[in-house]
């Protein structure tokens, strides 16, 4: 997918000399039957003790493009997966420390 992602996407190709890529970081809870994957009973949205899953993504946003897209357990908070989600977003994006 970070293949795909750089040979098609302009948020790869962004000047970073110009200006900051801001990167949007989310959380969206998924209701889902028992067998989906990573389903746990968790909190969502208005539904309690529904079984569910945790849909984190990174988002380019000025150019409305997902960077990063992982799935997670219904009860995984953003707290737990910012990290993750951002470091894949520095593998897609091939960001070095400069």
């Amino acid at each position: 997918m970070d293949v795909i992602y750089r040979q098609h996407s302009q948020g790869y190709r962004h000047d970073y000399r110009a200006r900051l890529h801001v990167l949007d970081v989310d959380m969206s809870g998924m209701p889902c039957g028992k067998k989906a994957a990573f389903a746990t009973k968790g909190y969502l949205a208005n539904q309690r003790n529904r079984r569910g899953q945790q849909l984190g993504r990174v988002l380019a946003s000025g150019y409305e493009e997902i960077v990063v897209d992982r799935l997670f357990g219904g009860t995984v908070q953003l707290t737990k997966t910012l990290r993750p989600l951002m470091q894949a977003a520095e593998q897609a994006l091939q960001l070095d420390r400069a």
